[in-house]
């Protein structure tokens, strides 16, 4: 799902315009981005917990010419999923997938050379 999927979905489930789901759902993302900005967390409960962690200074290649480089500390953002966000995706039934059946040929060449051991 894309950003335009889910302001279509927030339209359709809210009975909001358009333009009014788009405004809503902009302001959500626009409410995350300033509280990690200011390196606060965000914490939906039953969905799950942005917050902003740091990375360390550390070594790693250039894998075009092998060269050590240097990648410096830096801050991310980081997702942690909630526990009703959690049950969700794993409640979800795989779908079913056929039962692969016995190729005839592998029967046909068990059976043929059982025959010739005899």
């Amino acid at each position: 799902m894309n950003k335009t999927e889910l302001i279509e979905q927030v339209r359709d489930k809210s009975g909001l315009t358009k333009a009014q789901s788009v405004e809503a759902v902009t302001a959500v993302f626009s409410s995350i981005i300033d509280s990690l900005g200011k390196k606060e967390p965000v914490q939906i409960i039953g969905f799950g917990t942005f917050k902003v962690s740091h990375r360390s200074e550390r070594m790693s290649r250039n894998p075009q010419t092998g060269d050590k480089i240097k990648i410096p500390a830096r801050e991310v953002p980081v997702f942690s999923a909630g526990k009703m966000l959690k049950a969700s995706v794993h409640l979800k039934v795989p779908k079913e997938t056929p039962v692969a059946k016995k190729s005839t040929i592998a029967a046909k060449k068990s059976s043929a050379s059982s025959s010739r051991k005899k």
